[in-house]
Formats: structure tokens, sequence, C-alpha cells
């Protein structure tokens, strides 16, 4: 006997602790295999005893299966366990350990009804379902059988005292209207009768897409109550637009390159009307640029305009010799200063010496 519960108490370990902490899973998904195990329904007085059976499905042969209930020990109280599948090797449950292993010397099918569990329902002061589950190992040989566990509840029975007093819950826009009463053991609320919904209450048009004179636009209304939206419909295009004028005026700067306007705006499409227009501002000349020549004998000059970019004003230079001494051209009108100038310098010569001759002839 203290073999037995030896060799069984290392065979749990190395399936139950070793097992996971290797990296591979207790369960998967029943998608992946089809292995699946289910619990039986079960409820009972506080105070009572519950059996509950372990169901397998869909699982391929096996030679050897570990069972671990898991459950909320405040609210139920382990009672026993035992092994509903014979022709085994060796079959034994510990309801000290609260645990199983069952061993076969061949693959064998246990699809069905595999272990029984008893629990106590403890007294408490909570009559919510108890949730309740199991760690399972399924092996052939030396394969590894997936299996999904799907969590089971333990109902709370209860045998009701339902107070006089009735209740009532108003209908609103969003729950139905009832009365009903409650139990003055475990407060369950029973109905009584039920009371339709009360429509909702549209708020304002909301504008999700404006419309355009080409596309159709959306709108819905959300219930002022809930906030549920309740109406939702599309818009059709604007069609051609019977303008409406804005009182302010706007203006489009001019520029050196392009008129200004001054224009109104359509309060419904954005359109634009065009009340006049203003003359282009003036060139802003910049500093003369000397463009690259290949005759040592001819030089030219441009200007453009800092804002625009565009050349205002050429100058030709033609005179080889004095190149070199130009620094930068200012106009034409300069040069015509400068003859004007040496002309006036030559008459005024010339007139000196006509009255010098003059003068000395006389004498």
């Amino acid at each position: 006997m203290y073999m037995k519960r030896f060799f069984i108490t290392v065979f749990m370990a190395l399936m139950m602790f070793i097992y996971p902490c290797i990296g591979l899973p207790l369960t998967v998904s029943a998608e992946e295999t089809g292995a699946t195990i289910t619990f039986s329904a079960a409820a009972a007085h506080k105070g009572e005893t519950v059996e509950i059976k372990v169901v397998l499905s869909g699982c391929p042969s096996i030679k050897s299966m570990a069972l671990v209930p898991q459950y909320d020990s405040d609210m139920l109280e382990y009672v026993h366990g035992e092994w509903l599948v014979g022709n085994a090797l060796m079959s034994d449950w510990s309801d000290t350990d609260q645990n199983g292993v069952i061993l076969f010397s061949s693959a064998s099918d246990l699809n069905g009804e595999v272990a029984l569990l008893k629990f106590r329902i403890k007294e408490s002061d909570s009559w919510a379902d108890i949730p309740l589950t199991c760690r399972a190992v399924l092996k052939n040989s030396e394969q590894d059988i997936d299996v999904v566990v799907l969590p089971s509840v333990v109902g709370i029975l209860c045998d009701h005292i339902w107070a006089a007093e009735t209740f009532t819950q108003e209908a609103t826009c969003s729950e139905e209207g009832r009365t009903y009463q409650c139990c003055t053991v475990c407060g369950r609320e029973e109905t009584l009768t039920t009371s339709p919904k009360l429509p909702h209450t549209p708020g304002d048009w909301i504008t999700d897409v404006e419309a355009t004179i080409n596309d159709g636009g959306l709108r819905h209304k959300d219930c002022t109550v809930c906030g549920e939206k309740v109406v939702e419909e599309h818009t059709p295009p604007l069609g051609q637009c019977a303008h409406v004028w804005s009182e302010e005026v706007y203006l489009q700067k001019a520029t050196c390159s392009a008129t200004g306007y001054v224009y109104r705006v359509c309060l419904i499409c954005n359109a634009q009307m065009t009340l006049y227009e203003t003359e282009k501002t003036p060139h802003s000349p910049g500093e003369w640029i000397a463009d690259l020549s290949e005759n040592p004998d001819v030089q030219t000059w441009h200007r453009e305009c800092t804002e625009c970019g565009e050349v205002i004003d050429t100058f030709l230079f033609t005179s080889a010799e004095n190149s070199s001494t130009v620094n930068a051209p200012k106009s034409s009108w300069v040069v015509g200063i400068i003859f004007g100038v040496a002309g006036i310098a030559v008459g005024a010569s010339l007139c000196g010496l006509i009255v010098f001759l003059v003068k000395r002839r006389r004498i």
C-alpha cells in the first residue's frame, strides 16, 4: 500500500506540476482536438451534498488520465471522488489529496462519464452560483492529448419566501418596465408583470456629412434620454444654388503679377461674386546683375523684381576698355546726363574762346 501511494504521488507530481512547467498547455481549444471535459448540472440547498459527474467527449483512445478538481473552498466542501471507468490496470482516487489517477495496459476509449465528485454546499451569506472546473492530463503512451475543460457552476437552492410588498420599475426608452417581488431569504427577484419600452425622444438634427451642389449629405437624431441614434437620413444634393450673398465684403490683395479683387461669398455654397478688380502693384526692382557673356567687348546687365522675379530692366555696355571701371550701370538716362554735361562743357569752352578772340582783336 505504501509503494502504491508513493507511485501515485510521484505520477501526479510529474503530470500535474512538471508538465505545465516545461511550457506545454494542460488545456487547449476543443476546436483543435475535439477532446472536451464537461460537468453534469448540480444544485442543492445549503448544507446538502451534491453529486457531479465528469464527462469526457471527442477524445481519442488514451492509456492514462489524471484529474484535479478546482472550486471555491469558501462555498464548497470536498467530500469524495471516484472513477466510473472499469478494466483499469490501476484506478486510484485520493480524497486526502483530492485528485485521481487511472492507468490502462493498452489505449482505451474513455468517452462518457469518467468520474464522480461529491461536494457539500457550505452555509454562507452568498446565494450566487458556485464555479467549478478541473485540471486534466490525458496521455496515450508518451503522447499528450490536448483537452479543453468547460467550467460549470453549482447552484444553491432556496425555498423562497416572497415578501408581501411588490416593487415597480418604470419603463424607459431603453428598458421594459415591470412589477416584481423579492425573496426574503436569498433576495431573488421574481417578475410579476411587464410593460413595454417607452418611445425615444428625438433631439435636433446633427449633420454628419454636409450636402454639396453635386453630392448628398447625411444627418441623424439622437434620443435626448438615452443617447441612442434613433433617426438617420440622407439629404439630397443642393442642386443649383439660389445664392444668398454675404453683406460683408472680402479683399484679395493685388500683387505685381496678379490683379486683386473685392468679392462677396454665398452663405450656402461658398461661391464668390467679384465686385470689382484692383490694379497690379508696381514691381520692386532689385540690384543690377551682370549676365554671362562670351564677348569681352559686350556686357549686358539686368534687374529683377524682388517680389515675382520678373526681369524689369536691362542695360547694354559695349566699351571694352572702360568696362572694367564700371561697377554697375545705373540706367540709360545716366548715360544721357553724362553726354549732356560733356556737351555743355564743350560749348562753354568754345564760347569762352570766341569772346577771348573778339576782345584781342579790338585791342
